[in-house]
Parts: C-alpha cells; sequence; structure tokens
C-alpha cells in the first residue's frame, strides 16, 4: 500500500544519503484537518550544553550573568553542581498550566499563551564524540587526498547537561529562552556561595522561573540558548 511505500521509499533515500542513522518508523493516512502542529497532543523535546568542568579557568573565559539591573554577576562555568539547583527550578513547573509569554520570542500568533510542562527535568549524560587526530606537523591526519588511507579519528567521551521537557505545547524559542534562563538563575547560588559578601542577596529560588513568568516580563528574561542544543525528540497525537 501507499504507507508502506512512502516508508520504504524515503528510508532507502536517507539511508543512500546519510548511511541510515535516520529512518521511518510508522506512516498513518490522516484526515484532511489534520495539522501537524495545532494536532499535537503533546511534544518532547531535549537540550544539550557541554559541562565545563574540564575547561581552563581563567578571567578571560568568563561570563556575566544578566540579572536585569544595572551591576552584573560573574557566571560561574557550567559544571555538575548547577544540576540540583536546575532540577529543584524545573520540577516547580511541572503539572501547572502557566503563562509563558515571558519566555516566548516574537508575535504571539497562536490563541493562548498558557502551557502546561508534564515533565521537565535535569540530568548529567555521557556522549562520544569523534575528533580529527593531527600528526606532528600540525596537519590533519585523516585528509584522503594526501594520504591515501581512511580518515584517523579519535573517540572521546563527553559530559553534558540535558534538559527534558514535555509539555502539551510550547511558544516560539520557548526551550531555548527556559533553558538559558534557568542556568542563569541556578548559576547565581554558585556566584554567592563563592562570595565573600555576607550580604549579597541574589541566591536563587526554587521559584524563581515561576516568578519570572507570573511577571509576564520579557525584560527579566535571559537572552535564548543557541540553537545548536536543541532536539526535537518527538509529538503524540490522539485520533
Amino acid at each position: 500500500n501507499i504507507e508502506l511505500y512512502i516508508r520504504d521509499f524515503v528510508n532507502d533515500e536517507m539511508k543512500s544519503k546519510f548511511g541510515g542513522g535516520l529512518a521511518i518508523r510508522n506512516v498513518e493516512k490522516v484526515g484532511g484537518d489534520f495539522h501537524p502542529s495545532f494536532g499535537a497532543s503533546c511534544r518532547s523535546y531535549v537540550y544539550l550544553i557541554d559541562l565545563e568542568d574540564d575547561a581552563e579557568k581563567n578571567d578571560e573565559d568568563s561570563t556575566n550573568i544578566d540579572d536585569g539591573s544595572s551591576s552584573k554577576l560573574k557566571r560561574p562555568r557550567i559544571t555538575q553542581n548547577v544540576v540540583p539547583k536546575l532540577n529543584q527550578m524545573l520540577q516547580a513547573l511541572e503539572g501547572k498550566e502557566l503563562d509563558y509569554y515571558a519566555l516566548s520570542h516574537g508575535k504571539i500568533k497562536t490563541q493562548t499563551t498558557l502551557c502546561t510542562l508534564y515533565h521537565a527535568r535535569a540530568a548529567i549524560v555521557e556522549y562520544d564524540i569523534d575528533t580529527d587526530v593531527k600528526d606532528e606537523e600540525g596537519s590533519l591526519a585523516d585528509a584522503p587526498e594526501e594520504r591515501g588511507g581512511c580518515a584517523t579519528k579519535k573517540s572521546s567521551r563527553r559530559k553534558a547537561i540535558c534538559f527534558e521537557l514535555i509539555g502539551n505545547r510550547f511558544l516560539r524559542r520557548m526551550v531555548r529562552l527556559l533553558v538559558a534562563t534557568a542556568l542563569r538563575e541556578a548559576g547565581k547560588d554558585l556566584v554567592v556561595e563563592d562570595s565573600r559578601d555576607d550580604d549579597d542577596d541574589n541566591s536563587c529560588e526554587d521559584d524563581a522561573l515561576i516568578k519570572i513568568l507570573l511577571s509576564k516580563d520579557r525584560r527579566l528574561r535571559s537572552r535564548a540558548a543557541p540553537p545548536d542544543g536543541l532536539i526535537f525528540v518527538g509529538a503524540e497525537f490522539h485520533s
């Protein structure tokens, strides 16, 4: 039938071009009123951001936390120490219908900015990465036109923070804005712990994200995280 033909044809094309890393598992016929965005009852995203535990610590590489005031707080490197606070803030969002206007971008084109996150967590994950190996002269050892051989790769393991988000709807850039703002707020606790000023009251509360949402003030959020780490996992549709 046509569904199987489409599945097999597309899978064969993707395998020939991309090596089979991506495949269609099922194809279903739907009615003319089906909409891939508005018809979804649930969507899932993950966002990956590499840890900086092993990076060199120097002031030139440090960045600042924009807390909405005229002062700037120095942001500590993104390490696994920030994960517990991230989880406390993210779990505070679960199961609540909240207005995510403050964590959206551009003109609102949807009927509502109310969203419910069924699952919001952060965890440490590991993944493999292949890097090109250089010879003693500093040139890449995997140039096939010069060496006539296969590419020389070195595999290594990296750690990253994985944000897991499942919700009934997501606004434009909502995931990236949520990730960046959560990292900024969670980072404040690390700054305060390292601060010598006992009067510093910039610590992060568990409901910090909820307070930003309730304010409906986009100026209180952080800039969106880069799009590179965003992954759309899938969507569910009710028949």
